[in-house]
């Protein structure tokens, strides 16, 4: 009985992948080309997230700089989320790093 209800979870999944591919494949371009700009001039990514997210945010910079698919030279990215003092120490903590690290 519950392997039924497990498959119903991967067909609903991909059914629910289908359903926006069509509409998510610009937006996702447009944010790969945005992070290849950035990193190719001189820039760096900076991921930061909450909770579950911000392990989602270690987890993207961990392979933005160790690689991903292929071997690559690395690329620069920080997770915001990482300096567990400073991102709980204030209320805009992601906010004053992106100010702090990024260029404005």
């Amino acid at each position: 009985m519950l392997d039924l209800r497990i498959q119903q979870h991967f067909i609903d999944s991909a059914d629910l992948h289908y359903q926006v591919a069509e509409g998510l494949a610009k937006p996702v371009d447009a944010a790969v080309q945005a992070v290849l700009a950035c990193v190719t001039g001189g820039g760096k990514v900076l991921t930061g997230g909450l909770g579950p997210s911000a392990a989602q945010a270690q987890y993207l910079a961990s392979l933005l700089v160790g690689g991903f698919e292929r071997e690559r030279p690395g690329l620069a990215a920080v997770a915001l989320t990482s300096d567990t003092l400073t991102a709980t120490s204030w209320p805009d903590a992601l906010a004053r790093q992106v100010r702090a690290l990024g260029h404005t």
